[in-house]
């Protein structure tokens, strides 16, 4: 399963040595993985740059992976139904693109 990890430094709810846990296990595994680190961002970011890194990932890695015509994320009886996320969020005629998180 597609696994997105965003995960910010200063995070005092959640260590973030469980994100590099859990990314360096998936990594092995081969499974399509990828873990941003953000910096001086608690659980949750609240600086709107931040924000909109966060989200802007997210729907590039949804649209990526639940794009219509894609039915099934890899694994054997797994579906998901066709729509596209970015469409939801996205303004028009603007394609949400991931950036670095280097703040």
């Amino acid at each position: 399963m597609p696994t997105l990890l965003l995960h910010g430094e200063a995070d005092n709810d959640v260590p973030i040595t469980q994100s590099e846990e859990l990314y360096t296990a998936l990594w092995r595994r081969r499974v399509e993985t990828a873990f941003v680190r953000y910096p001086r961002t608690g659980h949750g970011a609240t600086e709107p740059r931040r924000q909109l890194s966060q989200l802007e990932r997210t729907v590039a890695w949804f649209d990526r992976f639940l794009r219509p015509g894609r039915r099934s994320c890899g694994i054997k009886g797994l579906r998901f139904a066709p729509y596209r996320l970015a469409e939801l969020v996205d303004a028009p005629g603007r394609r949400p693109a991931p950036r670095a998180a280097g703040f």
